[in-house]
């Protein structure tokens, strides 16, 4: 999926630029519900960073307190799928409210998705964006959606992650609240973070979305704990890309300033990290169970060279690869 986001990523940026139409910036977050995680053990997060301590101190030094969730949703320790049923989310409540969405209707006899299919969401939620009556104001100055636009995919792998049935594939716009200055709309000038505080804001609304609350509190300790006992996980709760959602969605932000500044971020479990392509291997290792043989052969397998290879040539970022060359 990450590839082939960035395939069509490229090859918008490239036929818009060919017809004298600007696209960039733009900003495109890839999410992928994985449903509940494996556990791992305290133990083995100390022998997978090479930390060699005893198990008796460890002992002693853990804090009861913190082997506590501290989500009163979840006393006891269980995972909760905070994703829910996507569908009505992204319907809301109501006519008025209903955000400009398309699933993808998948092909009995071609189930593999790849940037063509990414290119048929999109063509389909830009018809739903701007209505005919609009398409020449939208596009005036040789701009076109989704110049200063965000937009987002959700794939749910929730039931579909043991292969016995193809994922379901939105693709969709942010709610935008009052403005969309917070969710949807990249503003002029924008500060360097604004797409992080996006993503950060809203990923999937809650069934009702309120603007003020997706905002919500800088604090994370506050952030990562509901405190409204009242609210149902599956539909009260704002998924924004620092909630940690219990380890269950999977994020990869990408953010197209210009065609030779293409940037991603990757969003899992309320973290962040810049995604470098000679790093992938090491990053989704700490993420993905590597006791898992289809995993652990996978970073092996011709596919990921080629995956590999083809994001190194495509995520490109000249003006961090000055900086970097500075420091040289």
């Amino acid at each position: 999926y990450a590839s082939a986001a960035l395939d069509f990523i490229t090859n918008l940026v490239d036929a818009q630029s060919k017809s004298l139409q600007n696209v960039c910036p733009f900003q495109f977050d890839v999410c992928m519900c994985t449903g509940a995680p494996i556990e791992r053990k305290e133990k083995e997060q100390f022998e997978n960073n090479d930390e060699e301590e005893d198990d008796d101190s460890d002992d002693d030094d853990t804090d009861e307190d913190e082997t506590k969730n501290p989500d009163p949703m979840d006393k006891d320790g269980k995972f909760v799928d905070y994703i829910g049923d996507i569908q009505s989310k992204l319907d809301q409540d109501g006519k008025d409210n209903k955000l400009k969405h398309i699933k993808y209707k998948q092909d009995p006899e071609n189930q593999k998705f790849g940037y063509r299919e990414f290119d048929e969401l999109f063509k389909a939620l830009q018809k739903e964006i701007i209505p005919k009556s609009q398409s020449g104001t939208e596009q005036n100055g040789g701009n076109v959606f989704p110049f200063r636009k965000r937009f987002i995919s959700m794939i749910d792998r929730r039931v579909s992650k043991d292969g016995s049935k193809p994922d379901d594939i939105w693709m969709y716009e942010p709610p935008k609240g009052k403005t969309g200055q917070y969710t949807s709309d990249i503003p002029q000038n924008e500060a360097s973070l604004w797409y992080v505080s996006a993503s950060r804001t809203c990923l999937l609304p809650a069934k009702k979305f309120d603007e003020k609350t997706a905002i919500g509190d800088t604090n994370m300790d506050k952030l990562n704990n509901v405190k409204n006992t009242g609210k149902t996980p599956a539909v009260d709760v704002n998924i924004g890309a620092s909630f940690h959602a219990k380890g269950g969605l999977f994020t990869l932000s990408f953010h197209v300033k210009a065609a030779d500044e293409i940037k991603c971020y990757l969003f899992w479990n309320g973290q962040m990290i810049r995604l470098i392509p000679d790093e992938i291997e090491q990053v989704f290792s700490q993420i993905f169970n590597m006791k898992n043989q289809n995993n652990a052969d996978y970073f092996e397998a011709e596919d990921f060279k080629i995956i590999l290879g083809n994001m190194r040539e495509k995520l490109i970022d000249k003006e961090f690869e000055a900086f970097q060359a500075s420091y040289n």
